[in-house]
């Protein structure tokens, strides 16, 4: 992500105010009290994100990647219930809150983290590091970034999502050790550095393969030859050359596939996949811009019959796919809610 300090802002328009305060018709009206009540501790729109922070900060909210499934309130229980949840639910809930009493506040999904790769000098971004926070509309500084997770879970924003996931795979708790401690908890053993510097130079070798390839020119051309010692090659030797190094490329390319290949029969993707075809037999096709819960809620409202296994079924695929929750059990719940789904008209 990158931020321009400097950057202008203009007033928000009275569409986007609209657009960036609108709540949900049927929001209950517990939410309304528990948004209401946290304001009147305050007399300023920055102490009032201030205490909806200390609100999930001390009121027993915890990071999970399994949160409990949630059912057709699913703010109400998160905000007043379960309090359990991975980033989504805290930007959603955050953004609900401001938008209660009346602040422009929007989602922001993208990217948290990364690896980076010593061997070519770069960072790698994958699926695995997408994170959503919050930004909030300050009438003297335009958009203002918060980030909710930060506050429950600052491990999560610090060391990125490996660290998490390696911290609830030894059933430690989450805030439970200082920076020293936990570093040396999500430290990597010998054969895992090695494995790892294995992957840095495949990825480096298939990075350079497409920035080869995408951005090849006679400069380019002439760069590598010289690089290579083959500048003064004839056509004949180039051929030659050449010929090697792409038949090297594509051998490496290769292994990048074969290792890559379960990540194309993700089963977990199959699954969702073949609910979505169930539902497109009633008209209900996916769009291509639609999120999983974006694509349920259009559903939903068009066949509220089917409101529970829709929303069972994709909160099931989000917890596995997005967060990583990938047990036997969730497994299991999900390919026997896909299997026993049975769309209707009516």
């Amino acid at each position: 992500m990158v931020s321009v300090l400097n950057a202008r802002f203009t007033a928000l328009t009275d569409a986007e105010h609209k657009r960036y305060t609108a709540v949900p018709d049927a929001v209950e009206q517990s939410l309304g009290d528990l948004a209401n009540e946290l304001y009147q501790q305050t007399d300023n729109p920055g102490a009032y994100i201030d205490r909806v922070l200390d609100y999930f900060r001390n009121e027993g909210f915890t990071y999970t990647l399994k949160p409990p499934l949630l059912g057709k309130t699913p703010m109400r229980q998160f905000l007043l219930e379960t309090r359990k949840g991975y980033c989504e639910h805290y930007a959603s809930a955050f953004t609900l809150l401001m938008r209660l009493n009346g602040l422009p506040a929007r989602v922001i999904a993208g990217y948290q983290g990364g690896e980076w790769n010593p061997q070519g000098e770069y960072l790698i971004v994958r699926q695995s590091d997408a994170h959503a926070w919050s930004e909030v509309w300050l009438e003297n500084d335009g958009w203002v970034r918060v980030d909710p997770t930060a506050v429950v879970a600052p491990e999560r924003i610090e060391f990125g999502l490996d660290a998490i996931r390696l911290l609830a795979a030894a059933g430690q708790a989450f805030g439970s050790l200082n920076a020293e401690q936990l570093q040396a908890a999500i430290a990597r053993p010998a054969m895992q550095m090695l494995w790892n510097r294995t992957l840095w130079f495949l990825d480096d070798l298939n990075t350079s393969w497409y920035l080869w390839v995408i951005g090849y020119g006679k400069d380019e051309q002439q760069n590598l030859l010289d690089r290579l010692g083959l500048g003064s090659l004839n056509w004949t030797g180039l051929l030659i050359a050449t010929s090697l190094i792409v038949a090297l490329i594509a051998s490496l390319q290769g292994m990048l596939l074969l290792l890559s290949r379960y990540r194309r029969r993700d089963p977990v993707v199959h699954l969702y996949q073949r609910f979505c075809k169930k539902l497109e037999h009633i008209g209900m096709a996916r769009n291509l811009s639609e999120g999983p819960r974006d694509f349920a809620r259009r559903v939903m409202a068009l066949h509220p019959e089917m409101n529970e296994s829709i929303n069972e079924i994709t909160e099931l695929y989000v917890s596995i796919h997005y967060a990583d929750s990938k047990d036997a059990t969730t497994m299991l719940q999900l390919r026997a809610a896909v299997k026993s789904f049975r769309p209707t008209t009516s």
